[in-house]
């Protein structure tokens, strides 16, 4: 494993790197731990961090992808920030994005994560208004 890659184009075949810093990464049966880069390329690989303006990811995965225009097929992601997010088949635990096209199967996404806050800010409210009453009581 490399540990750390940077230049204006960087491209791994079957290869590793703990971080990457360019303009251009592409990766083809290969993987890395943190991407930083405005454009990128994912082919049968897996990414545990990927920062970019455009992440294209075909058949693999990104632990967290943060972009401006994310476009997956048959693709896993743990985590989306992204303004515009195409999909084919895309996985995913959390999803926050303006704009999703095509299928999309996540877990959590922005509007059941304000739900489940606003819940649990309910629930923790009223157990602390109660213990508060005993309390006063006893």
């Amino acid at each position: 494993m490399q540990p750390r890659m940077s230049g204006d184009v960087v491209q791994l075949q079957q290869s590793s790197a703990q971080l990457i810093e360019a303009t251009t990464v592409t990766i083809t049966e290969g993987g890395a731990q943190e991407i930083r880069a405005e454009q990128v390329t994912l082919e049968n690989g897996g990414v545990a961090k990927a920062t970019a303006e455009r992440i294209h990811v075909t058949y693999g995965a990104i632990g967290l992808a943060q972009t401006q225009q994310l476009s997956l097929q048959d693709s896993q992601v743990g985590a989306v920030v992204a303004k515009h997010v195409e999909a084919n088949d895309l996985q995913t635990i959390f999803l926050a994005s303006h704009e999703v096209r095509g299928n999309v199967h996540a877990v959590i996404t922005h509007r059941s994560a304000a739900l489940g806050g606003l819940v649990f800010g309910l629930i923790v409210a009223t157990a602390m208004f109660l213990f508060r009453g005993r309390a006063r009581i006893s």
